[in-house]
């Protein structure tokens, strides 16, 4: 058997890193090839990860690939667009809501509306809060909330917060008590029939049932 000289064996142990380097630049080569500076971002534009737009004086990176549209505004989606240079990250919170009131309260229900916080880049939630726990959340541009599912003549506190894109939330808006009001009369309105009457478990000494709930104009109660 012939014996491979030294030299040629030698020039392929060097050539190993280099082909692995470039089996890796061809992996990449792809990702390198799409990602490019797309200019102002705009909606209805097919965006790469790792394209970067420019918005409202910053620069954004796309985290991910999407196609954009109105709404979409990179500082509004930080699921979609990483701000990476164009000034310092956003700290400043939106101003308080303003004017927290009440209307349309019934025995179950409450509205609530209130004045838009200002924000430097932008608003984009308003979160209600009961007392201190959150009961539900609206759009930046969104200016209202009905809480419903609630006790007849019974007294709720409300709050307001808003949000910006950064994740920074405002002071409170101002906290308001509200009733909801008392049935009137008698209540003389019977729940509706429960139905789907069904046996979930038999044992020697128990049966379990379980069925689809009735509705009640002020509440079903047991």
């Amino acid at each position: 058997m012939r014996k491979m000289p030294q030299q040629t064996s030698k020039g392929i142990k060097r050539g190993i890193p280099v082909l692995l380097i470039i089996a890796l630049l061809v992996a990449l080569l792809p990702s390198l090839a799409f990602a490019a500076d797309r200019g102002a971002w705009a909606p209805n534009v097919a965006y790469q990860a790792n394209d970067t737009v420019t918005y409202g004086g910053d620069t954004y990176k796309a985290v991910q690939a999407h196609t954009s549209l109105v709404g979409w505004e990179p500082p509004n989606v930080p699921a979609l667009w990483q701000k990476t240079q164009g000034g310092t990250a956003d700290t400043q919170p939106p101003t308080a809501p303003g004017n927290l009131s009440a209307s349309n309260v019934t025995t179950t229900s409450i509205t609530l509306q209130w004045t838009a916080s200002t924000d430097n880049v932008g608003v984009t939630e308003y979160v209600i809060y009961q007392g201190t726990a959150s009961v539900g959340s609206v759009s930046g541009t969104t200016l209202s909330f009905t809480h419903t599912g609630l006790t007849p003549d019974t007294t709720y506190s409300y709050s307001v917060k808003a949000k910006d894109a950064a994740g920074n939330i405002s002071p409170s808006s101002n906290t308001i008590s509200v009733k909801t009001s008392a049935v009137n009369g008698p209540d003389t309105q019977a729940p509706s029939t429960p139905t789907n009457v069904t046996v979930t478990g038999v044992t020697s000494s128990s049966v379990s049932l379980s069925w689809t709930a009735s509705t009640d104009n002020v509440g079903v109660t047991g």
